[in-house]
């Protein structure tokens, strides 16, 4: 037998058992006994070179064996899915993506913004807070509309416009009673639990804050990180570097949350305060790109889980889920990973879908918006 035809047998004996036609239980131990065996020298071969040829012959042995196992590896059942990149990989490459794909300018960093809460009316606040144990009167879902203009320059006016919200009741009881209350309108639009208070119906424009910080109760708090005011001119200044990002978000929580008893040094912010603030600045305030990428990158420094492939948001778009450990809330910001751009944030109270803002859009332009006549 030539070594040609070998080959072929040795590559035809290490073939899949399913392409065998009966069962051969002796057929391992022969490919074993074949590769290790020195192959006959050819009539008229001088025998030194068999040294050489032998390599040759076990490297093609391998490589068909190789060849063999890789088509059985294509040929598993395509159900099953290789592990995901981790959370800290993809928020990196996300990060760079975004970052580099910025090469636009404009007067104006623009968002448009749909959100949908749930939430519970306890009857007027307008003496004060309700007690913690006020019994809600009834339960309603609002949903908002909303763009943001944030000025590049400090000369131009930013704003917030809110263009409609709607209230709608749970059930038939919280029917009956939002008309025995009066059938209050709207009193808010909420972006990602940062609450603009309607002083005007919509369509209605807030103009934004760029030094001052909001102080009053009844003020509206948009935009903001984590529940603490944040300015305009603070945005701006926030640093691209990660370590020094991170020092500034956790400055800002301390400062707010400052306490006699106990000092700052003493303090750090939990992992899911800085995720309520990453979210908050990447979805609903006005941060731009080069302030995202590097959000991203704090992000990827937290114990972050990621979704297992990809997943949609309310409107159908495919993304990447990221979240924290939050207690019963569970918060999860959905990015596209091609481009890097935020396209939602959820938010589940004991496993229901509690909140959600959408973006729409971002991006810069030099258009400057058509405002309504309301002021909030």
């Amino acid at each position: 037998m030539s070594r040609k035809t070998d080959l072929l047998a040795t590559m035809a004996a290490v073939r899949p058992d399913r392409l065998d036609p009966p069962a051969d239980p002796g057929r391992l131990e022969r490919i074993r006994a074949r590769a290790m065996s020195k192959p006959e020298p050819e009539p008229g071969r001088v025998t030194a070179r068999a040294p050489r040829r032998r390599i040759r012959y076990g490297g093609a042995i391998v490589a068909a064996a190789a060849l063999v196992a890789g088509l059985i590896v294509v040929a598993r059942p395509t159900g099953q899915d290789t592990d995901p990149p981790s959370a800290r990989r993809t928020l990196l490459a996300a990060a760079t993506t975004l970052q580099e794909g910025d090469t636009a300018a404009g007067r104006y960093w623009t968002a448009d913004l749909s959100t949908y809460t749930t939430a519970s009316y306890v009857g007027d606040t307008a003496a004060g807070p309700p007690p913690p144990t006020a019994k809600p009167l009834y339960r309603f879902s609002s949903t908002c509309r909303a763009r943001l203009w944030a000025a590049r320059s400090g000369r131009d006016t930013s704003w917030l416009v809110v263009d409609a919200v709607t209230d709608r009741r749970l059930s038939g009881a919280d029917e009956h009673a939002w008309l025995r209350a009066g059938a209050p309108r709207p009193r808010t639009c909420e972006i990602h639990g940062m609450s603009v208070g309607l002083r005007a119906a919509p369509p209605a424009a807030l103009a934004l804050q760029r030094t001052m910080r909001t102080t009053r109760r009844e003020e509206p708090t948009y935009p903001s990180a984590a529940g603490v005011p944040i300015t305009l001119d603070q945005i701006a200044a926030l640093p691209t570097d990660p370590t020094a990002l991170k020092t500034a978000l956790d400055e800002l929580w301390l400062d707010s949350t400052a306490s006699a008893t106990e000092p700052k040094a003493d303090r750090t912010p939990p992992p899911d305060v800085t995720f309520q603030q990453i979210t908050d600045l990447l979805v609903g305030a006005p941060a731009p790109p080069a302030v995202q990428a590097a959000l991203y990158r704090v992000l990827a420094g937290l114990p972050i889980d990621r979704s297992h492939g990809t997943v949609t948001d309310r409107l159908g778009r495919h993304g990447v889920a990221f979240w924290t450990a939050t207690g019963a809330t569970d918060t999860r910001l959905i990015i596209d990973p091609r481009t890097g751009r935020p396209l939602a944030v959820e938010s589940r109270l004991a496993g229901e879908l509690d909140g959600y803002t959408l973006v729409l859009r971002q991006g810069w332009t030099d258009t400057v918006p058509t405002l309504p006549a309301h002021r909030l």
